[in-house]
């Protein structure tokens, strides 16, 4: 019989108020998210996929101007309905996965994607209208970035729909850029 186990981490109950940082006991027969999801909790992070990824802010505007259009929907949620439509329109782009989360905190760059893969150094991308043209170029992109060794792709390669949409980049756990 094992005992129970302590876990870090951060929940957010069903109203979604952040608590603070806590021990949670759980058993480990027994998942972390079976044990919040009984108490009326959810954990703040869900494990996916450890390769190549766009990431993209589902809660993101549509404009400067515009949290939402005439339907309700979020820019972000329409830029991730993109990503996933035109994914899977083309082979080539099935190694890339296309994640969501909410809030990537770049709020001021609305339609904004994290692009990201192991032991590469990641960029923050945004400004881009929520449609396909876009999230073509975004998956070009990602395409040439999953291909890379360290995640620099030669400028000459980028689909001109990402130029100029850089925010920042990010290096990997472990690292930082030359």
């Amino acid at each position: 019989m094992v005992g129970p186990r302590f876990a870090v981490c951060r929940v957010v109950d069903m109203a979604h108020r952040a608590r603070p940082m806590s021990w949670v006991p759980f058993d480990v027969s027994v998942s972390l998210a079976s044990y919040a999801s009984a108490r009326g909790v959810r954990i703040m992070l869900r494990r996916v996929e450890d390769g190549p990824a766009v990431v993209a802010c589902n809660t993101c505007r549509h404009t400067p101007d515009a949290r939402e259009d005439a339907a309700g929907l979020r820019g972000g949620a329409h830029l991730v309905a993109a990503l996933r439509a035109v994914k899977a329109s083309d082979s080539r782009y099935a190694g890339i996965a296309v994640q969501e989360m909410p809030c990537l905190f770049a709020c001021a760059d609305f339609c904004t994607v994290h692009l990201r893969a192991p032991n590469k150094v990641g960029y923050v991308l945004g400004r881009f209208a929520p449609d396909a043209e876009a999230a073509r170029a975004i998956l070009d992109y990602a395409v040439e970035y999953a291909g890379s060794e360290h995640g620099r792709v030669p400028f000459a390669r980028w689909p001109q729909g990402v130029k100029g949409h850089f925010i920042t980049r990010t290096p990997p756990p472990g690292f930082v850029a030359e």
